[in-house]
């Protein structure tokens, strides 16, 4: 079992793959968690035969009395796994054949249930860094190129990369936190650490590296795609809120190549816009 603190949120993992133990180490605190979360091999999973109370492509949410049941599909819809949620706990139910990636999948859903139940937060698909005192998220659409912009920033500059997938932005008094975690996508590139949020870039391809400013409609409709809040995991006026505090951060579209020109052009702006 390892305890760990990850967004203001203390769990006790007790995980069957080295991955994620390798995963939440760095996240390690000694108190134990009032959250716990436990995954379990079995032959097969039990589906519910009754009708769901949500659906999507990719997961469906089943009610057993006042617990959840999450059946994870794959793409081709083939089940994955299983997670049943309680009051302050969560079982992972995994079939056997590559464990590690499941529990991967799986343990971020149901960390990020409680995270998000607790806190005043919300989920980005973006990949983060800071740069001095300043917290930015790389926005686009997969295979576009926000990892590559942060690589580019990590070896041009030596900066921090918060994480590369999944951000957990947090308001406190003072404004929006980007909350590290470890479930950071294929790249595993994450760090215990939270840093102001002050600035969203947009990331699209060109040829010659440039910024445009943007105005806050342009902003609502570029952000919108890349909140990934799963719906049974949010409440609706506690998104609604945050996605309106998200607004008042400064947005623009980073038009860039794969060249440290492109870190400078962003650079340059965020020294002239202090």
């Amino acid at each position: 079992m390892i305890n760990c603190k990850i967004a203001n949120v203390n769990f006790t993992f007790s995980f069957v793959s080295n991955l994620m133990r390798s995963q939440v180490k760095k996240y390690e605190v000694t108190e134990h968690g009032e959250i716990t979360i436990s995954s379990e091999i079995v032959s097969s999973l039990n589906i519910p035969t009754t009708e769901a109370k949500y659906h999507s492509k990719y997961y469906d949410i089943y009610e057993d009395g006042e617990d959840l049941i999450q059946i994870q599909k794959s793409e081709d819809n083939k089940y994955i796994g299983a997670v049943i949620y309680k009051e302050k706990s969560a079982t992972i139910l995994l079939e056997d054949g590559d464990i590690g990636r499941k529990e991967y999948l799986l343990s971020e859903y149901a960390a990020f249930y409680f995270i998000l139940k607790k806190e005043k937060a919300i989920l980005i698909h973006s990949s983060s860094i800071q740069y001095k005192d300043k917290g930015l998220l790389f926005i686009a659409s997969s295979g576009v190129g926000k990892s590559t912009q942060a690589r580019l920033w990590k070896e041009h500059l030596n900066i921090d990369q918060i994480n590369d997938d999944k951000n957990i932005i947090i308001e406190e008094n003072d404004g929006l936190y980007i909350y590290g975690n470890p479930w950071s996508g294929k790249s595993f590139i994450d760090m215990n650490k939270k840093i102001k949020l002050t600035n969203l870039v947009f990331v699209h391809r060109d040829t010659i590296p440039s910024i445009k400013t943007i105005t806050k409609k342009e902003e609502f409709l570029l952000l919108m795609p890349h909140i990934t809040n799963s719906s049974f995991m949010y409440n609706r006026e506690k998104w609604n809120h945050l996605t309106n505090r998200l607004m008042e951060i400064n947005g623009v579209i980073l038009y860039c190549n794969i060249s440290y020109d492109s870190v400078d052009t962003l650079k340059n702006y965020l020294e002239e816009t202090k």
